[in-house]
Formats: structure tokens, sequence, C-alpha cells
């Protein structure tokens, strides 16, 4: 599995002292400080591996601060506890976006470091709201 070299942190523009930065050893991208509002769009999914990156559904993912990869247990521990093995169920507030709108928001590093996870031109980038929750388990109806 290739991994992100570097910790990288990219102030976001259209948050309130946001940031977003490779981790775990590319493992993870996660959100940092407070977000100014956020997306409605529901995300979820099982746990899946996106190129060298822990995504939802196949789709790489922003996770938001407190979200921590453990390598030697192969578990996901979310901000609020929760604990998640590869194939669970996870689902939170966001939206989605774009690898180009990566690169704007972020810089094109940001979206290289997206691209070795597997994230194409056309795909989209699942981002969890700055700050939210993310819970275990399937979407509420």
């Amino acid at each position: 599995m290739a991994s992100i070299s570097a910790l990288l942190t990219f102030t976001a523009g259209c948050s309130n002292d946001a940031t977003v930065s490779a981790a775990g050893d590319g493992a993870l991208i996660v959100s940092h400080g407070r977000g100014n509002g956020g997306n409605e769009a529901s995300i979820g999914g099982p746990l899946t591996w996106v190129g060298s990156c822990l995504g939802v559904g196949g789709t790489a993912t922003v996770w938001p601060e407190g979200t921590e990869w453990d390598p030697e247990a192969s578990t996901l521990t979310l901000s609020g506890g929760a604990t998640l093995v590869l194939g669970e169920q996870v689902h939170g507030a966001g939206g989605f976006t774009s690898l180009d709108a990566i690169a704007s928001s972020f810089g094109q590093q940001a979206a290289d470091d997206l691209a070795e996870c597997g994230v194409g031109e056309q795909d989209e980038v699942a981002l969890f709201n700055v700050g939210s929750t993310v819970r275990a388990g399937s979407q509420p109806s």
C-alpha cells in the first residue's frame, strides 16, 4: 500500500480556522479546527480503502478531527469513541467535491495526495463537516 510521506496542512478558505492534513502515514485525511457551518448532504456507507486512504463506500474521505486509525488493530476510532473495522457502516453530515475544487481550496499538493489515494479527475471526494460527529451504523431513513 502506498502512503503519503509528509504531513501536509492546508488552510480552508471557506471555513473559520480550519485545516486539512494527511495523517497516519496517509491512511487518514483529517480536518482540524472549527468550521463555518457545513453542508447538509448525507455521507454514508461501509468503511473502505481507497488506494492508500480510508474512505466511505469507495470514495476518498476527509474525516473530522479526532478520527484515528490504528494500523496494528486495523480499526478506525471516531471522535465520539466508536470503533469500526473495514466493511462496517459509518454516516454523517458533509458534502462532496471534485479533485479540481480540492486543488483550488487547499492547493495542488492536496489534490496530488488525494490522487495517490486513487482519486481521479472525474471522482468525488467526501468531506465530513469540520468538527462534526460521524456515527457508526447505517444512515437513518
